[in-house]
């Protein structure tokens, strides 16, 4: 059965889904971010384990560049934690929305199908009782017709 909140569920359920994608999506972006965060950290350890080996060899612009990119992709996993709190947060509330939609819609069917109920009752109760006069008047009938005969017969 159609309520007139289905087309409030469907656009809630487009939400909440595209709000999923969007947390999947940003969370691989953190995911990744951590993942280049710590490559690179590694990677500045191994290169400055070998300069050391190598007493003329001036490191200073390199380290001061991996610094700026560490610094750099630090930024960008805040900025990325930021967009996934706030997609959380929009994801929580379109979930809220959804399910009171849902509940709405739930409500209005239980309402139309008690309706339904107590209409197909009142039908059964007026059919019955139409039968019950019915049956009286039948008996009512027959009980003059045969008064009026025994009448006939004794007048």
């Amino acid at each position: 059965m159609k309520t007139p909140y289905d087309p409030v569920v469907r656009i809630g359920k487009r939400d909440v889904e595209r709000l999923r994608d969007a947390l999947r999506q940003e969370m691989v972006r953190v995911s990744g971010l951590v993942h280049e965060a710590a490559k690179l950290a590694q990677h500045v350890r191994e290169e400055c384990r070998l300069a050391e080996l190598d007493a003329t060899l001036r490191t200073d612009g390199w380290v001061r560049a991996r610094k700026a990119q560490a610094e750099q992709i630090a930024q960008q996993r805040v900025d990325a934690e930021t967009g996934l709190n706030q997609l959380r947060e929009q994801a929580l509330t379109a979930y809220g929305k959804l399910r009171a939609a849902e509940k709405t819609a739930s409500a209005y069917l239980d309402k139309a199908r008690a309706e339904a109920e107590r209409k197909a009752q009142a039908e059964a109760d007026d059919y019955d009782t139409a039968r019950r006069l019915l049956k009286s008047k039948r008996r009512e009938r027959l009980t003059r017709s045969i008064g009026a005969q025994e009448q006939a017969d004794a007048a």
